[in-house]
C-alpha cells in the first residue's frame, strides 16, 4: 500500500500550508476524502502545532441521508474534541434562476466557510480536493474552454484556502481509511451523471482509461507543468514591469504608461 499519510505531509510541507499556531476550519462533508483530510491533519498537528475544527454544510438535498450526514460529521467532532459548526440550509429552494446547483451550492458552502472561519477565529480553511479532483477540474476546464493558467487545476493554497490531499488519489484515500478503520459516509448521488463532474468521473475518464491506463498521472503532470509556466511568465512580466500586472482571469494586464 502506498504511504498517502507521507504523500499527504509532503505536500503540506512543501507548499507551507499550515504553520505552527494556525486554526484550520476543516470542510467535513463525513465522505471519504474529507475524513481522510481529519484523521491525516489529526496526526500532522502535533508536529506542526496547529489547531483543528470542523465544518459542514447540510443542503438537504438527500433528505434523512443528509441529516445522517451531519449528525456523523458532528458526533466524529464531538469525540474528538473537536470544534464543529454545522449548517442546515435548503439550497435548492434558494438558488436563483439561470444558476446551477453545482455553483450555488459550491459558493454558499464557501461563504459559510469564510463567515465561519472570520467568527471563530480560523485562519485557514482546508477543503478535501484529491489529485483525482484536480485531473477533473482540468478536463472541465478544457472542454469548457480555458487558456494555461485554467489548466493549472486545483491550487495547493489560494488565500486562506488551502488543498491539502492533492498529492493523493481516491484509491490511496480509501486504501489509507480502510488500514484505519476509520469510518465515512457514502453519498448515493456521487453515482448520478447530472452533475458536469460526476459526469467526468463516472463517465468520460473510465473511457479514457480504459485506452490510456496513465491518463490520470499525465493530467496531474500538465497542471504542475502549468503551474510552474505561468509562475515563470508572471515572475518575468513583474521584473519587466513591476507594479504593473494584473491577473484577470485567464488574462494578465499590463498597464504601462509606456505601453499606450
Amino acid at each position: 500500500m502506498s504511504n498517502a499519510f507521507e504523500q499527504f505531509r509532503n505536500h503540506v510541507i512543501q507548499n507551507s500550508l499550515v504553520a505552527g499556531g494556525d486554526r484550520v476550519l476543516l470542510a467535513v462533508s463525513g465522505g471519504k476524502d474529507s475524513m481522510a483530510m481529519l484523521l491525516m491533519m489529526q496526526k500532522l498537528k502535533d508536529e506542526i502545532g496547529f489547531e483543528t475544527g470542523l465544518f459542514h454544510l447540510n443542503h438537504l438535498t438527500r433528505g434523512t441521508e443528509s441529516d445522517a450526514d451531519a449528525l456523523f460529521v458532528e458526533k466524529t467532532a464531538y469525540n474528538m474534541g473537536l470544534f464543529c459548526r454545522v449548517y442546515t440550509l435548503d439550497v435548492n429552494s434558494l438558488r436563483p434562476g439561470g444558476v446551477s446547483f453545482e455553483e450555488f451550492a459550491r459558493d454558499t458552502r464557501y461563504r459559510l466557510l469564510s463567515e465561519t472561519a472570520e467568527q471563530h477565529g480560523f485562519n485557514k480553511i482546508a477543503t478535501a480536493h484529491n489529485s483525482d479532483d484536480n485531473c477533473e477540474t482540468v478536463l472541465m476546464r478544457l472542454f469548457s474552454g480555458t487558456g494555461l493558467r485554467g489548466l493549472r487545476g486545483i491550487p495547493a493554497s489560494r488565500g486562506k484556502i488551502i488543498s491539502p490531499m492533492l498529492s493523493c488519489s481516491a484509491v490511496e484515500i480509501y486504501e489509507y481509511l480502510e488500514h484505519n478503520s476509520f469510518s465515512w459516509r457514502e453519498d448515493a448521488s456521487n453515482s448520478e451523471d447530472l452533475y458536469r463532474r460526476n459526469f467526468i468521473r463516472n463517465r468520460v475518464f473510465p473511457v479514457i482509461n480504459e485506452r490510456f491506463p496513465d491518463a490520470q498521472s499525465a493530467i496531474n503532470n500538465l497542471s504542475r507543468v502549468s503551474i510552474e509556466q505561468v509562475n515563470l511568465i508572471d515572475d518575468t512580466l513583474e521584473a519587466a514591469y513591476p507594479g504593473y500586472i494584473r491577473v484577470m482571469g485567464d488574462s494578465v494586464v499590463i498597464s504601462h504608461p509606456g505601453l499606450d
